[in-house]
């Protein structure tokens, strides 16, 4: 993804099913896509800064036509 693409998060595949939270949580797609606002990288893993200053892993989003 670029800067300025809108992505969805995905069900974090790490966490106990059933999950309630932000990544799991079943949500309208309009309420689930977001713009990146930036890409940076710590301790060797890539993340991306979404809308609202979030910080999220790069691999837990997939990009989505808006």
């Amino acid at each position: 993804v670029r800067i300025g693409d809108w992505v969805r998060e995905l069900p974090a595949p790490h966490h106990i099913q059933p999950c309630a939270c932000t990544l799991c949580r079943e949500r309208p797609d309009n309420e689930r896509n977001v713009q990146v606002r930036a890409i940076g990288q710590r301790d060797g893993m890539a993340y991306l800064v979404l809308t609202g200053g979030y910080e999220c892993p790069a691999d837990e989003v997939e990009r989505v036509q808006r």
